[in-house]
């Protein structure tokens, strides 16, 4: 063949054909200037490659030769992925894996990776499951891995990567892959116990599930359906269920959006689904189980959470004042209540205490606008009858639905706090005697009551307490204050280098991590403007991490009620270097989520109700006044008898 210039570029005519054989071939929509500049640039790079005078001379020869067909349909496909991206998913994957384990239902993990391109979301879930199979004796894990592009999946198959991405893969993680050296130098590979688990397929996702018996516990698609028409999405999601057991989870990209109602999913926010039982009617029974009560004086704002709940497929009704809540539940049932703060007439704290006294056994969450001027009555309510507070900034978050269906899920009455405490059979510790040099403790969704039963009345000489609380910055001062009020104690200052002081509380109280660094009797305040961790600043594992690294400090930890896994990490590092481990039980919790991870990693010695756990604190705190009490006693006694000897 004739050569072709290096400026060859494809005709009109020709883009178009293009175009419209990619549609064909992959059912993808070439939607967007830059996405047909780069599939255009592609095709025009094979055809000056094998030097045709044309597209149609080109696709002549590509035909015949069975690698320039697989080399074609790789041209012919755009492939954007990285090492962990988007993490958010992957924490809420582990947290799934984890209480299915936790709850007997799995006791091996089958993942399905759609449109998996090169391999980099594949490995990602096999690293992530190898960390939970490293501390979970008799589980197992197959990651299959499926794409359109014969040459990625080739590529993901090899599983051989450049060391330049090695950096993207988390610190955890990477004990699990191997760093080239020698010829080999320059890249890097997951081990053979990660690659044994994973496999890959050539196949169109507009053909999965359909004939396939294969079952699933988890499911990722994403970043791929955007670029399908409506019904094209249509039919691959059902594929994709179908393939999915119940109770499974589907990932899609943050930048994809699907209406659950419609298949028979439950939406979990970011992204996230739950298949449910039931085909698609059942589902949107299922979905609309969830009845939300808006109370807002706001027109836009009850439309904009109206919307929001909709959208997470839960079930809203609105009323514009206290006095309508009140003739509405007269008449109706209700799972979950937003209630705003500022209403004409009876304003929102005041309404839910009269109706607390009255007997409302419906969880109630303050959704409101937040500011130093709101923080006293928005934590006067949370004291008083509300499970938790969202700013209405955060309403359009994928977390909000989230949050309210747990909160509703996990709801229980207050009952009388000591339903008893138990040592966890598993962890194979005991509860020290030992004073502890210090406390610490961590709570996220419903915990800024449960941290102020914990504290309620602490002794003067206590050893210093650290705590952080997921809460607004707007008001987090203001709960620090009430807390240290509340405990009898002194508000430490939070500033980096402060040496800790017993009778002192520090509560994280801005938009910093919180930590402690130093050694025994010198312990001091560390803090980081470093990333989120576990998409929280401040976040509990950044605190029990700091902690973890101590030697010779003797430490008591806590992690109470919230939503996730923040805490869980840092307490089993805290319990394998020896600390006394605590956690709120599932019945006393508003949301058993971040308890749950923790004692599911065995990284609890205690699991109690914030009052049990107060009990066993200050039974260990005692000793260091029994001790105090006996030294005094023996100087006294030494004192005593020097003056004996002296007088005789």
């Amino acid at each position: 063949m004739t050569p072709i210039p290096s400026n060859y570029r494809l005709t009109e005519a020709e883009r178009d054909f293009v175009f419209a054989l990619i549609e064909h071939v992959t059912g993808t929509c070439q939607q967007g200037s830059y996405r047909r500049e780069v599939l255009a640039a592609n095709v025009e790079r094979r055809i000056r490659y094998l030097g045709a005078p044309s597209l149609r001379s080109y696709l002549a020869v590509a035909v015949n030769d069975p690698l320039e067909v697989e080399l074609l349909l790789s041209a012919l496909t755009i492939h954007t992925t990285s090492w962990f991206r988007e993490s958010p998913h992957f924490d809420k994957f582990e947290a799934t894996i984890r209480q299915g384990i936790a709850d007997h239902k799995i006791k091996a993990a089958r993942v399905l990776c759609a449109g998996c391109s090169t391999g980099e979301e594949v490995y990602s879930i096999a690293l992530t499951l190898e960390h939970i199979r490293a501390t979970t004796p008799g589980f197992e894990y197959h990651v299959h891995g499926i794409d359109i592009d014969p040459l990625c999946v080739a590529h993901g198959a090899r599983g051989v990567y450049g060391e330049v991405a090695f950096s993207l893969i988390p610190e955890p993680y990477r004990t699990y892959c191997v760093v080239g050296s020698g010829e080999k130098r320059g890249f890097f590979a997951p081990n053979k116990n990660v690659r044994s688990r994973c496999s890959f397929a050539v196949a169109d996702l507009r053909s999965v599930g359909k004939e396939s018996r294969d079952s699933f516990d988890c499911i990722f698609c994403r970043n791929v359906l955007i670029y399908f028409k409506p019904e094209d999405i249509t039919s691959m999601v059902r594929g994709l269920l179908h393939l999915l057991r119940v109770d499974g989870a589907l990932f899609l990209g943050h930048s994809e959006a699907i209406d659950a109602t419609r298949y028979g999913i439950r939406f979990l926010g970011d992204s996230t689904y739950i298949k449910r039982r039931g085909g698609d009617e059942g589902a949107r029974i299922d979905s609309a189980a969830c009845r939300v009560l808006v109370v807002d004086d706001s027109p836009s704002a009850r439309k904009a959470l109206e919307r929001s709940l909709e959208k997470g497929g839960l079930r809203p009704f609105s009323v514009a004042s206290a006095a309508e809540a009140s003739e509405f539940l007269e008449k109706h049932s209700v799972d979950v209540i937003t209630l705003d703060v500022t209403m004409p007439g009876l304003d929102g704290p005041t309404w839910l205490n009269a109706r607390r006294f009255a007997g409302l056994g419906v969880p109630v969450v303050i959704v409101s606008e937040s500011g130093p001027a709101q923080a006293g009555v928005i934590l006067g309510a949370l004291e008083n009858g509300a499970q938790d507070y969202i700013e209405k900034s955060t309403i359009q978050s994928p977390d909000f639905a989230d949050k309210l269906l747990a909160i509703s899920k996990s709801y229980k009455p207050r009952a009388v706090d000591g339903a008893g405490i138990h040592i966890v059979p598993c962890s194979g510790t005991r509860v020290s005697r030992e004073c502890p040099d210090v406390i610490l403790i961590g709570a996220s969704t419903g915990g800024t009551e449960a941290v102020m039963r914990l504290l309620e009345e602490m002794p003067q000489e206590c050893p210093p307490i650290l705590v952080v609380q997921h809460i607004s910055a707007y008001f987090a001062r203001a709960f620090a204050q009430r807390v240290a009020h509340n405990a009898g104690l002194r508000l430490g200052v939070c500033a980096e280098g402060t040496l800790l002081q017993p009778g002192h509380v520090y509560l994280a109280d801005d938009d910093r991590h919180l930590g402690i660094g130093g050694k025994r009797g010198r312990l001091s305040i560390v803090r980081s403007d470093g990333p989120p961790m576990n998409r929280h600043r401040p976040s509990v594992d950044f605190l029990f991490k700091s902690a973890a690294v101590l030697s010779n400090v003797h430490i008591s930890a806590v992690l109470l009620t919230g939503m996730g896994a923040d805490g869980a990490m840092g307490m089993k590092e805290l319990h394998d270097r020896g600390a006394v481990t605590f956690c709120q039980d599932e019945h006393s919790c508003v949301v058993f989520g971040m308890p749950r991870e923790a004692i599911s990693l065995g990284a609890a010695d205690v699991v109690a109700s914030p009052g049990e756990i107060r009990r066993q604190l200050l039974w260990q705190i005692s000793h260091r006044d029994e001790m105090l009490n006996k030294d005094r006693s023996l100087l006294a006694q030494a004192t005593s008898d020097r003056g004996s000897a002296h007088r005789e």
